[in-house]
């Protein structure tokens, strides 16, 4: 019970919110949109598999990635888990930009971020990369001496329209599809919905 300012009690209850506060205790931070999302656990699976510490920011949680938050981590990576298009917008690319001008590392990962983000000078001053299509409708991957597939498995399974990019300097394509360009195809009859390579893959 409280008393007014004329001496009445009164008497009652109210809830109070009160946020947890962010810890930095490692030197990766996992950024992610929802922590609630059914992706954000392959991530904490595929770091803790590897035995690697890291820091989870919820951005709906916490609120912007702010540089000093990720200046915290200059010394380590920052990972963005952008699951669709929309989610890839959702931190803030000058932000990153100056993250990344103070020589930190940072990795996009996630469905759609070259669609949406293709007509950004962050895209191409950045990431070094310019987008060709929307859809490869390729799921294999080759390069770093293995191939795996980006969709079925126990992955994500988001990668429903990956995007073909091609790099550009002084970034290094480590990783292509597996398939044929779109004009190799023209001539042939087609039983799948492949669409094709239509620039390097």
């Amino acid at each position: 019970a409280i008393a007014d300012a004329d001496g009445n009690v009164i008497n009652g209850s109210a809830e109070i919110f009160v946020k947890e506060l962010f810890a930095v205790n490692n030197n990766v931070l996992l950024v992610v949109t929802d922590k609630t999302d059914e992706f954000t656990p392959l991530y904490k699976k595929a770091l803790e598999d590897a035995g690697i510490g890291y820091d989870c920011y919820d951005l709906s949680y916490f609120g912007d990635a702010t540089l000093p938050l990720l200046k915290n981590y200059l010394n380590g990576v920052v990972i963005f888990n952008a699951p669709g298009s929309s989610e890839a917008k959702k931190i803030d690319r000058g932000v990153l930009a100056s993250f990344l001008d103070l020589g930190g590392n940072f990795l996009f990962t996630g469905q759609d971020v070259g669609y949406a983000l293709k007509n950004e000078a962050f895209y191409a001053d950045y990431l070094h990369a310019t987008f060709i299509q929307d859809n490869t409708g390729i799921h294999t991957i080759n390069g770093l001496d293995m191939q795996f597939a980006i969709e079925g498995g126990d992955g994500a399974n988001n990668q429903k329209w990956p995007d073909e990019i091609d790099v550009l300097a002084p970034a290094q394509a480590i990783l292509t599809y597996e398939g044929a360009k779109i004009e190799e195809l023209a001539n042939t009859e087609r039983v799948d919905n492949t669409r094709g390579i239509n620039g390097s893959g």
